[in-house]
C-alpha cells in the first residue's frame, strides 16, 4: 500500500517537543482504519509499518507496537533488510514514547551497529542517529540528545536533503534551549 492510496489527510506536523501531531486527528484515524481494512485484504509488512506509524502518532502506542513488530517479522520472512531497519527504527519510536526507553535505545543502537556494518543499509543511519536523540531528549539526557542530533546533521548535510537537514538543525535548537533552560 502507498501512502498516496490512502484517501484521508496522513500529514502531520512536529510540536515543541520534537514529536508528531496530526495535522486532522479525526482523518488519520480514519486513514488508519482504511488501512487495517487493506491489510485485512492483503497482509503484508509495508502496510503493517504504515498502521504501526499512523498508530503511534494518534498516540495508540499498543497498535503502533503490534503491527510494526508485525511489519519486522515480515520484511524478515522477506529477507528484506532495509525494510527490517525501517520498521526497527519505527518500532522504537513507539517503544520510546511508551516510555519504554531502555528497549528503545537498545534497539537502536543495535540497528546503528547493523547499519554502519553493511554499505546497502548506511543511508539509514542519519535516521537511526535522529531518533536517539529524540529518545535522550525525551529522557531529558539534553547532553546526549545533542550529540545524536549533531551527528544526524553531518550525515543530512552530506546527503544535502534540506527538509532532513532542517528537522536536524531544529531538533538541535529546541534541544539547546531546553538545556539552558532546565
Amino acid at each position: 500500500m502507498d501512502i498516496r492510496e490512502i484517501p484521508f489527510n496522513m500529514n502531520f506536523e512536529f510540536d515543541h517537543q520534537l514529536r508528531e501531531l496530526p495535522v486532522d486527528l479525526d482523518a488519520m484515524k480514519r486513514g488508519i482504519a482504511f488501512l487495517k481494512l487493506q491489510f485485512e485484504l492483503v497482509a503484508d509488512g509495508k502496510t503493517a509499518g504504515l498502521i504501526g506509524v499512523y498508530s503511534r502518532i494518534v498516540r495508540d502506542l499498543e497498535d503502533a507496537e503490534y503491527y510494526l513488530r508485525m511489519a519486522v517479522q515480515f520484511h524478515e520472512q522477506a529477507g528484506n533488510d532495509s525494510g527490517i531497519v525501517a520498521n526497527q527504527i519505527r518500532l522504537a519510536n513507539a517503544l520510546h514514547w511508551a516510555d519504554q526507553f531502555d528497549e528503545a535505545d537498545q534497539l537502536l543502537l543495535q540497528t546503528l551497529d547493523k547499519v554502519q556494518q553493511e554499505e546497502s543499509l548506511q543511508g539509514y543511519e542519519d535516521f537511526v542517529c535522529q531518533h536517539l536523540g529524540k529518545s535522550k531528549f525525551d529522557q531529558r539526557k539534553y547532553s546526549e540528545a545533542l550529540t545524536w542530533f549533531e551527528q544526524a546533521l553531518a550525515i543530512r548535510r552530506q546527503k544535502g536533503n534540506d527538509e532532513l537537514i532542517q528537522s536536524s538543525e531544529n531538533s538541535i535548537r529546541v534541544t539547546r534551549l531546553k538545556y539552558i533552560t532546565e
